[in-house]
């Protein structure tokens, strides 16, 4: 048997293909998403001389050969196995296609596929496992620990999602009560915006947009504002990071947008709203005059108006707040905490939905996965290839995570050593070391938002370290689309 077989090594990302067996199963439980624990250990019997014991039950995700993603429901975890079991049986009732030829069996259910060569009478495949979740080395799934990597969200909206997206695990423990200091010196409320009229039917029949700066410290790799679109329909947000707020770099931004909200969504962009400012006049005006988009605006002076933008704004610096706190991150490193407030903010249900679903499903028609989240500004080693790693370096480097690239864990990593900015998904990531590298003076937004009063705090300076060897991004003379939309 495939179990026992001394010429099969250990290897949990190794699958044999069992036409026997009626489950899949699979045993590292750090591949696991949507897991739930057996409260009552359930035995296997029939692939091993003795029964083995089923520890719990959740989906599993990974990929082919060519990056096709594919998510296994309702695996069995069984630790003691020493491989994934495919089951055959199960595949064909879910509508995989099965078929044995050229010396093995080829697997394929819409993109996904893999050949499985038979070899010593047993067909064998290596997965690529989800890069998201063999990426760190151990996992708190708390409340306090959520609350955390969802940008110091609430309680309720935590326990709110679990239906609405994927990856979500929360196990007892954490009280999350009053006493997450961040927050506190972070969130201050006005009072409700009023939403004026009913929100639109159709992706891009009106998109709300904002700017949003000047900013006290020059982003990291370029940049002093960023500016926010926001499909009504879908309340699906793009944010982009400027370098001025001038009329002709707001223009090359929003083609930008519009470039690719149209050819993803199908939809032509019909009207856009704004508050009225003079950025997005003179080349931002003429050309929307001339792409026959109307232009509605607000009464300057009275962000209430334009509640939709408003909202966004507030919400993401809510968000940006508490992270950067927590982190004790540097200023410079407010565009990533931007751009990843706006990652998160898309994959959380909002009531402004029917049904609470969140903006990513509404403009992708897919239910988000949060497993690859992690807390903004946590300690990570990100791998140095072979390839421009020189003899007797270290294979890894020290980072700080500070954003994401896409759902399939890649991952942004700020280097402190000489402010550069590295993506990657070889990562091992140390959840709960926070500040394991620096401690920078807390930025002070005080002008920046209307909605935040208070002065910020100060503290020492972060000391240098001189080991990483990547070279700087370039300043930006064009905006660039960030991983926010992906």
């Amino acid at each position: 048997m495939a179990v026992t077989n001394l010429d099969i090594p250990r290897d949990s990302s190794l699958w044999v293909l069992d036409s026997g067996t009626m489950d899949f199963m699979y045993p590292n439980r750090n591949q696991f998403i949507d897991y739930r624990a057996l409260k009552v250990p359930r035995n296997i019997y029939g692939i091993s001389p003795d029964s083995i014991m089923v520890d719990g039950i959740g989906s599993v995700c990974f990929f082919d050969g060519n990056k096709h993603k594919c998510t296994i429901k309702s695996v069995l975890h069984i630790p003691k196995l020493k491989n994934g079991l495919f089951s055959l049986t199960h595949a064909t009732l879910m509508g995989w296609c099965l078929v044995f030829e050229n010396g093995g069996c080829k697997v394929t259910h819409h993109d996904f596929q893999f050949h499985s060569p038979i070899r010593d009478n047993l067909c064998c495949w290596k997965s690529n496992p989800q890069r998201a979740s063999s990426a760190f080395t151990a996992v708190s799934n708390m409340l306090d620990d959520w609350h955390e990597r969802l940008g110091h969200v609430s309680r309720n909206a935590i326990l709110n999602i679990k239906d609405k997206v994927e990856g979500l695990v929360v196990v007892k423990g954490g009280h999350l009560g009053e006493d997450c200091e961040p927050c506190a010196l972070g969130k201050h409320h006005r009072r409700p915006f009023q939403e004026v009229d009913k929100r639109r039917e159709k992706p891009l029949e009106l998109v709300h947009s904002d700017l949003c700066g000047q900013f006290p410290v020059e982003a990291l790799g370029g940049g002093w504002y960023f500016v926010t679109f926001m499909d009504d329909c879908t309340r699906f947000c793009v944010v982009f990071i400027l370098k001025d707020k001038e009329s002709r770099t707001l223009k090359k931004a929003f083609e930008m947008y519009k470039a690719w909200a149209e050819n993803q969504s199908g939809y032509k962009l019909k009207a856009i709203r704004t508050d009225g400012g003079g950025e997005y006049e003179k080349w931002m005006g003429a050309f929307l005059r001339d792409s026959g988009i109307e232009h509605q605006t607000m009464a300057p002076y009275t962000p209430e108006s334009n509640g939709v933008s408003e909202w966004m704004n507030r919400t993401l610096m809510e968000m940006v707040d508490p992270m950067m706190a927590r982190a004790e991150a540097s200023p410079k490193l407010w565009a990533e905490a931007v751009k990843t407030a706006c990652y998160i903010r898309n994959r959380l249900p909002t009531s402004s939905l029917d049904g609470n679903i969140t903006p990513y499903e509404a403009w992708t028609g897919n239910i988000p996965s949060i497993a690859h989240i992690r807390k903004f500004g946590c300690l990570v080693y990100r791998h140095i290839p072979k390839k421009i790693r020189k003899k007797l370096e270290h294979k890894a480097k020290k980072g700080i995570l500070v954003g994401y690239e896409s759902e399939s864990g890649m991952y942004h990593v700020y280097h402190p050593q000489n402010d550069t900015i590295a993506v990657s998904q070889d990562l091992l990531i140390f959840e709960n070391k926070i500040n394991a590298m620096a401690k920078h003076p807390f930025m002070d937004f005080t002008g920046v938002f209307d909605d935040v009063d208070e002065e910020a705090s100060t503290t020492t300076t972060r000391p240098i370290f001189d080991e990483i060897e990547v070279l700087p991004p370039p300043k930006a003379t064009v905006p660039a689309i960030t991983a926010t939309q992906q």
